[in-house]
């Protein structure tokens, strides 16, 4: 039996430019054939598929064009749901015509699903409409990554037009294409644009004519990806870009728990102003529990340390056909996401600590829970043996419900100012891949006390930490610490 090819496009790199239909498309695919700018957090949205990079950049193929369009027929063939990750929309420059065509010769059924073209995006996060009335009526969009010595562009043509010129992949032909356009007409006080990881929290805008762009770029470190816009609708940019009067604006932050659980706290900073990319060190993984009935009816005592561990604990409950009832001991947490993870699940007696980590959770069951008692402590594979030292005069069961796996998936760290980390996996995830040294003065903010020793322990420097274990709390830390380093 055939599977199916969906072309998909991923749209040009901000994690939420993504449609709804390029969602759950992905989470039906049994393989995701994925291209280099496929913003990596996607590959998360289908975590069970086989992921298979076919990814090009200039001079550097890992799959020649004909061997992907093998690939995508043999992975069919073979009965696969295939999804086919391209960056921005398949049919702006991204072969997404020659794919189609050739899975239409080989009879293999297929759909397309467009995306958001940076064409648009990437312009749009700078302040640039691509169209203005009286000034731009119109906007082309041309490759600047043209096969072979001789160009099949117009350029006299492009030299005369009055819309915009939006030139995609064309930062290692920049030159080129500046002087083809003076050359043909254009004037040199054109204005221009080069943006490079549009949309993306590292965005780099550059700004001058078209007489000296190619020079502002190269001395500002232009790299790819980048695209090239000229015309007069770039100076709109300085009235009608982002808005820099937020007390974050213009501060790169990099969050490093997995993407779902990073995206309320996100919009958060974005809407603070920060430029916010969402790296996991870390995700978060169920156990397999069996859960004994008598264990709970005869705790005198909870303690979470994670709403993870709530959340993994009710579905071991339901897979053992536990009755929530059966809770009857006090339910102590380490911070309000736990509380408020118990309430969705209609339990509204956690009590937390005023001061939220872990430190004082564990204070106030001894405070409150009389020696002796039993205590199941419910948590993940990972964390501070050391912590549950002072309740040695209890009957202790650990029930390790969840498990946290290290490992980042992507090396794009060097440019944010601050690295938040939620948990000392998240700190040890993030050095599977990344030296301490280049490191070790970045800004760090650290959710929690345990946090903040894993930290210090591997040589970060600069390290704050907020009095409450809370992303409200870290937010008000974050925004304290920007007025006084302004």
């Amino acid at each position: 039996m055939k599977g199916k090819v969906y072309l998909i496009g991923m749209g040009p790199g901000d994690p939420e430019l993504i449609t709804l239909k390029a969602i759950s498309t992905i989470q039906k695919c049994d393989v995701l054939v994925y291209d280099r700018l496929v913003n990596p957090v996607f590959l998360e949205l289908n975590k069970n598929a086989k992921k298979i990079y076919v990814g090009k950049s200039h001079g550097e193929h890992t799959k020649t064009q004909d061997e992907i369009n093998e690939l995508l027929v043999k992975l069919s063939l073979e009965g696969m749901v295939v999804g086919r990750l391209k960056g921005g929309d398949p049919f702006v420059f991204g072969r997404g015509g020659e794919e189609a065509l050739y899975l239409v010769e080989h009879g293999i059924e297929y759909e397309i699903i467009p995306g958001i073209t940076s064409s648009i995006a990437v312009p749009a996060y700078a302040g640039i409409p691509v169209t203005q009335r009286n000034v731009a009526t119109s906007f082309h969009v041309i490759t600047g990554h043209e096969h072979g010595s001789i160009s099949n562009i117009e350029w006299s043509a492009l030299a005369k037009l009055n819309g915009t010129l939006v030139f995609l992949m064309g930062v290692e032909s920049i030159n080129t294409i500046t002087q083809n356009l003076i050359e043909m007409g254009k004037e040199k006080s054109c204005p221009a644009a080069v943006i490079m990881n549009g949309t993306r929290y590292n965005q780099v805008e550059v700004y001058g004519t078209l007489e000296d762009i190619a020079l502002r770029s190269k001395e500002a470190g232009i790299e790819s990806p980048s695209i090239i816009i000229i015309g007069e609708v770039v100076k709109l940019h300085s009235k009608i870009g982002k808005n820099n009067n937020r007390p974050l604006s213009g501060l790169s932050i990099i969050v490093t728990r997995p993407y779902d659980q990073s995206r309320e706290f996100a919009h958060k900073l974005k809407y603070l102003g920060a430029s916010v990319q969402i790296l996991p060190c870390i995700h978060i993984e169920p156990e397999e529990v069996d859960l004994d009935e008598e264990l709970v009816k005869a705790s005198n005592a909870f303690l979470f340390s994670s709403k993870y561990g709530v959340r993994y604990f009710i579905e071991a409950m339901k897979m053992n056909r536990i009755d929530v009832r059966t809770i009857t001991g006090k339910i102590f947490g380490v911070g309000t996401s736990i509380l408020e993870e118990f309430e969705t699940h209609g339990i509204f007696h956690c009590i937390v600590p005023d001061v939220q980590n872990a430190e004082e959770a564990i204070k106030l069951v001894r405070c409150t829970v009389p020696s002796g008692s039993r205590v199941l402590i419910v948590r993940g594979n990972l964390g501070d043996e050391k912590l549950y030292e002072s309740l040695s005069n209890y009957n202790i069961t650990q029930l390790k419900v969840y498990k946290t796996v290290e490992g980042c998936n992507e090396e794009a760290f060097k440019a944010a100012e601050v690295l938040v980390f939620t948990s000392p996996s998240c700190v040890r995830g993030f050095l599977h891949i990344n030296s301490i040294d280049y490191f070790r003065n970045k800004q760090i903010l650290c959710i929690g006390k345990s946090t903040e020793r894993e930290a210090l322990e591997v040589g970060f420097t600069n390290v704050i930490v907020p009095k409450r274990a809370s992303e409200e709390a870290m937010l008000e830390l974050l925004l304290d610490w920007r007025k006084s380093n302004v």
